[in-house]
């Protein structure tokens, strides 16, 4: 049975209406920056804090949800509510690739306007009034992802990786974080999994590459106020391993839905040929799968072993699992 407060439902992941205070335009953005992404835009008014973030978004100061209150050419009132963003990492700008996917036909938030301030990149996307998934829309979910994997061909100049720590470094970070995890997980066995690591990375940098979000989770998956099922938080776009993405989700989608991996699997295999990638029948995907999400988790620790609020025992389970059916229990 799945628990009330689940992560994944919308429930706890969709803004939530607060008691509505007016706020000062944030960003150095101006009413001139604004008026472009408002209908009948007229004459200035003022910007309204009537939404809250939920899930991982919520903490963050470098997004936010405004009501925009501004008067149109018959002096009628009107409002709009988006979603603003500021990006100053030039390697994580999301703009181009906003304007990139929704050209190649993939289903992402609908970008309204972007802005240069300084040294960041601001921008303006469609309010999303439902953030996450029904237990029902996993399939969706697989077809939206499959249908951004199946881009083998997307320009580096957009979708360019921003360098990353040397390996050597971050393996000493991954070893910090499992020993710092065995004390609350006795199935981490930090000398174990660290050799792991270090034999599947190598060969996971050899699969074949293809377009992947690199955040990919219900919380990055929203529908637009016309029920449309969309990608957004584009910052780690990139190309990667071609299942990064369904290897990060595989087990929460599982559990949600109480539907076998395997079965969801060969459901995003499907969409992911009839979105125009390569037919894919071999049983080695399947090994494929596990060595991607072998990494991709254990990439993830250094970052969970901090974060006092997410509990670890879903990915100390789901590595446990993954190396015992690589066989790879043991060095």
């Amino acid at each position: 049975m799945i628990a009330a407060m689940d992560p994944v439902s919308p429930a706890e992941l969709s803004p939530v209406a607060v008691q509505g205070k007016p706020v000062p335009l944030p960003y150095g953005l101006t009413w001139a920056d604004l008026g472009p992404c408002l209908p009948g835009y007229a004459a200035a008014g003022s910007a309204w804090a009537t939404y809250a973030k939920q899930g991982l978004h919520q903490g963050g100061i470098s997004s936010t949800l405004l009501t925009l209150r501004y008067r149109d050419a018959g002096d009628h009132e009107r409002h709009r509510t988006v979603f603003v963003k500021q990006i100053e990492d030039r390697g994580r700008r999301e703009a181009a690739r906003y304007r990139y996917l929704a050209g190649r036909g993939i289903s992402v938030a609908p970008l309204l306007a972007k802005v240069d301030r300084g040294n960041a990149e601001v921008i303006i996307v469609e309010f999303l009034p439902r953030i996450g998934v029904l237990r029902e829309e996993a399939d969706e979910l697989l077809a939206l992802g499959a249908s951004l994997n199946a881009l083998a061909d997307s320009p580096e100049t957009v979708f360019a990786l921003p360098p990353g720590m040397d390996q050597d470094s971050f393996n000493g970070r991954v070893s910090k974080a499992l020993v710092r995890l065995a004390d609350s997980y006795p199935a981490v066995d930090p000398p174990g999994w660290l050799d792991a690591y270090r034999r599947a990375v190598d060969a996971y940098h050899r699969l074949p590459h293809a377009l992947t979000h690199g955040e990919f989770a219900p919380q990055q998956i929203g529908r637009t106020s016309d029920g449309k099922l969309v990608l957004f938080d584009l910052e780690t776009a990139a190309q990667r391993p071609r299942f990064t993405d369904v290897a990060a989700v595989l087990r929460t989608l599982s559990v949600y839905t109480d539907r076998a991996e395997p079965e969801l699997f060969k459901t995003y295999l499907h969409r992911l040929e009839t979105s125009g990638g390569v037919a894919l029948h071999s049983k080695d995907v399947w090994t494929e799968l596990l060595l991607t999400r072998l990494v991709v988790m254990v990439e993830s620790l250094p970052w969970l072993a901090g974060n006092n609020r997410i509990a670890a025992h879903t990915w100390v389970q789901t590595i446990t699992d993954d190396l015992a059916a690589l066989d790879w229990s043991s060095p």
